[in-house]
């Protein structure tokens, strides 16, 4: 099934590459039996020991850190 996860049904028509790659750390399941995405940031144990989907200070400030680079 291709909607697994939610990188799958958003639109990264335009995007480029390194914007490509900033959606895919916030990738998360969007089904409880499929395993976690590669390279996310967004379950658990990856930055932090939050539950997986859920945007935390922790990922917020992983995001806020990124901008700020930018």
């Amino acid at each position: 099934m291709k909607d697994n996860y939610t990188f799958d049904i958003v639109n990264t028509d335009g995007l480029t590459d390194e914007q490509i790659m900033f959606i895919k750390k916030l990738n998360t399941r969007t089904r409880y039996d499929v395993e976690d995405p590669k390279d996310s940031i967004m379950h658990y144990e990856q930055i932090c020991k939050h539950d997986s989907g859920y945007l935390c200070e922790c990922r917020l400030q992983y995001i806020i850190d990124y901008l700020k680079t930018k």
